[in-house]
């Protein structure tokens, strides 16, 4: 598998795990308890700067139902994917220079 394959993969993945993490947490989570339990599920994760830029920005608050998470596991892959292939190069310059 592709250094680029694999970091995409590994930061999608870990992005799509924590929206899973913290979405579970809600709905297991009682609404009339109003406490912050799921909280550290949403501030120690790749979600938080997407958090911040679809809170503040009145365009984000017209877009569908999960187009956050979307956005963040696809923004996620994609530097995934340029982390593995900076990695890639990387590798290969230094197999090249007997």
């Amino acid at each position: 598998m592709p250094y680029w394959l694999r970091g995409g993969i590994i930061g999608g993945g870990v992005t799509f795990a924590f929206v899973l993490l913290f979405y579970s947490c809600t709905l297991l989570d009682t609404p009339s308890n109003g406490s912050f339990l799921c909280l550290p599920f949403l501030l120690i994760s790749p979600l938080l700067p997407f958090v911040d830029l679809f809170d503040n920005n009145a365009f984000f608050h017209s877009l569908p139902v999960f187009s956050m998470e979307i956005t963040a596991v696809v923004v996620w892959f994609v530097l995934g994917a340029l982390v593995g292939n900076l990695v890639s190069y990387i590798k290969s310059k230094k197999g090249n220079t007997h």
